[in-house]
């Protein structure tokens, strides 16, 4: 099935909405390609990610392209007819349109405002690209006109933020996702995120370590052999250090530099 990673290009101190070229986008997609990854997602549709697509075109890979949908209206608009342009433009590359990433899981904005931009891109692009919003599966439970609206089911799944022992981790990813199953109306369902920290504070029975993100990561490449997922992510990105501690900064299969950590196995 599809074995995709989260990309995100900001690395080495640089921001996200910071200035990043088409070269700097294609070299990053280029390392992901080589490591095996058939296809990429992303927050957003603005600035240097729009250089996504293209480069993604050129390579081979194809593209979950998500909007970056929060409490400011005026930047949702602007998300919303970035993507819409792009999907237009690379219909084949975009398979999937991403309308927001865990807004309701935020409370940013309400289920018919969620709902309402759905079926506006819905209604701007070409119908082989299939619209849906990522969320958490607890959102996804409260809000079943969403997965109405959507026409894939993208759930994001995470042990560590639950406090659990590595030991169970897969086992939890695996429950949770056939809970979302459960609940799809008969959609596909994607595995959208799902990580472990090589580094950093822990939260209860779950600590970061490098062995600890690697049997994770190769867990969930095993469980994953029938069905699509994104992992999360790509690369380590010091920035997520104001958000989330240490811990931010390690989420990456690969360092800053885009070298595989040790013990992460791709086949």
């Amino acid at each position: 099935m599809n074995k995709g990673i989260n990309f995100s290009p900001w690395t080495k101190g640089i921001w996200p909405g910071s200035f990043l070229t088409g070269e700097d986008i294609h070299a990053k997609l280029e390392i992901c390609k080589n490591l095996g990854f058939g296809s990429v997602r992303t927050y957003g549709s603005g600035g240097a990610l729009s250089h996504v697509p293209p480069a993604s075109k050129y390579l081979g890979l194809k593209v979950s392209m998500g909007a970056w949908l929060c409490g400011d209206l005026q930047q949702n608009e602007s998300e919303i007819a970035t993507l819409i342009e792009l999907c237009n433009k690379f219909e084949g590359t975009i398979t999937v349109a991403i309308v927001g990433n865990e807004v309701l899981h935020r409370k940013d904005l309400t289920e018919d405002q969620m709902l309402e931009y759905i079926r506006r891109v819905k209604s701007q692009i070409p119908s082989s690209i299939l619209v849906t919003s990522a969320e958490t599966n607890m959102a996804l439970k409260l809000h079943p006109s969403i997965i109405s609206a959507c026409d894939v089911v993208y759930t994001q799944i995470y042990p560590f933020w639950g406090g659990a022992p590595i030991e169970s981790a897969v086992e939890i990813v695996d429950r949770q996702f056939k809970e979302v199953q459960e609940i799809a109306q008969g959609k596909n369902v994607v595995l959208a995120e799902t990580g472990w920290p090589s580094d950093g504070e822990g939260i209860g029975a779950a600590t970061c370590s490098r062995n600890n993100a690697a049997r994770f990561f190769n867990g969930i490449v095993e469980w994953g052999k029938d069905k699509e997922y994104f992992y999360f992510a790509a690369f380590d990105e010091a920035w997520k250090v104001g958000a989330e501690g240490q811990r931010g900064a390690h989420w990456g299969i690969m360092d800053e530099d885009g070298k595989l950590k040790g013990g992460f196995q791709l086949q």
